[in-house]
């Protein structure tokens, strides 16, 4: 098994003016001893990086190959599934901090039987160039999707976006215009300029002249045109993402069985699958969504 050293601790540096900044730099041992783990069970993973950025990287596919069973007496392969027959996780996190530090839900997906893509937006990270405007993180989004569909075959009925805090706004836009993906709405907005306007609202004018066309995200809009499975998660202790956001978005979820409300005793960072119950519901939704295909 290899997973690529991407999965790491974080570091705090400092900037010129005095303010403090995470980034993510060294291996973090407890990633090695999960990967022991994994391949003490017969998992293989292996990690593909794509979409280039001069001499960087900024997104990595991590797919699970064979599933091996021994017999304690007799080892031998008794199930073997390629990659291509599990569903697919396009993981669209949320801004300040880059994807090395999603590991526990990169890990909670391959412990469902779920391959994971995750990349970084262009211009978001220390490793990054280019400005992350709407239009271009919805381009970057709209690559790994490609990439996914063409170079892995992956189908969008075995495809889930799971889109947090910023990372809804491209999630859903991508949810729909490709029909029969699912969704996962994870403490995200309905209207970017809207939640902005109500954690800042003394800069109303502003937010409403400039933001608007640069992050002109509208995932209430966009919720309508979805055609798979969606969930949204709201977190209980959120203080950036409002209940009014999160019931504007159920407000219009379209006229389908297959949507879920997800409720996390968790704030708008931090880990909700750790909690059982939130557990719980997750893989009743993944389940309607035939994506649960767990390990073992």
């Amino acid at each position: 098994m290899r997973v690529k050293k991407e999965l790491c601790k974080e570091e705090f540096i400092e900037t010129s003016a005095g303010q403090k900044l995470t980034t993510l730099k060294h291996t973090d041992k407890n990633i090695d001893d999960l990967i022991e783990l994994l391949d003490s069970l017969g998992l293989e993973i292996k990690a593909n990086q794509i979409i280039p950025d001069g001499n960087n990287d900024r997104g990595t596919y991590i797919s699970l190959g064979s599933a091996i069973q021994y017999n304690h007496n007799h080892p031998q392969k008794v199930i073997e599934n390629i990659s291509s027959s599990h569903p697919t996780a396009l993981i669209c996190i949320g801004a300040g901090i880059e994807y090395p530090a999603y590991k526990k839900l990169i890990f909670s997906y391959l412990l469902r039987g779920i391959n994971v893509m995750i990349f970084n937006y262009r211009g978001m990270g220390t490793n990054t160039t280019g400005s992350p405007t709407a239009h271009k993180i919805k381009l970057d989004t709209e690559t790994c999707y490609q990439y996914l569909k063409e170079e892995k075959q992956v189908k969008n009925e075995h495809l889930l976006i799971h889109g947090y805090s910023i990372g809804g706004g491209p999630a859903t836009d991508l949810a729909a215009r490709h029909k029969g993906m699912h969704l996962l709405l994870d403490r995200t907005f309905a209207v970017y300029r809207e939640s902005a306007v109500e954690r800042f609202p003394r800069l109303k004018i502003i937010i409403n002249r400039f933001l608007g066309e640069i992050m002109n995200f509208d995932n209430a809009k966009n919720l309508l045109k979805v055609t798979g499975h969606i969930a949204i998660n709201r977190g209980s202790q959120d203080k950036i993402i409002s209940d009014k956001q999160t019931q504007k978005l159920i407000d219009n979820l379209p006229n389908v069985p297959q949507a879920k409300l997800i409720f996390s005793d968790t704030g708008h960072e931090g880990m909700w699958l750790n909690d059982a119950f939130s557990s719980d519901q997750f893989n009743q939704f993944l389940q309607k969504a035939k994506l649960f295909n767990p390990i073992f």
